[in-house]
C-alpha cells in the first residue's frame, strides 16, 4: 500500500508537467526498473538518483 500511495504521488506531480498526462504511469514504471546509481551528498542533506539506463534496452 505504501508504494502504490508513493506511485500516485509521483504520478500526480508529473501529470502538472508532462504534455500527456495519460502515459504517466507507463513513464514510472519505465523509471522504477531501471538501473540507477544513488549519489548521496551528506552535507547538503540530498539524494541524487541519476538513472544509468533509461530507455535503453537490453539484449
Amino acid at each position: 500500500m505504501i508504494a502504490y500511495r508513493a506511485e500516485t504521488a509521483m504520478a500526480n506531480l508529473l501529470r502538472e508537467t508532462l504534455s500527456r498526462p495519460d502515459e504517466v504511469r507507463s513513464l514510472l514504471r519505465a523509471i522504477i526498473v531501471s538501473e540507477a546509481d544513488l549519489i548521496p551528498d551528506h552535507e547538503q542533506g540530498t539524494l541524487t538518483v541519476k538513472l544509468t539506463s533509461f530507455g535503453q534496452s537490453k539484449l
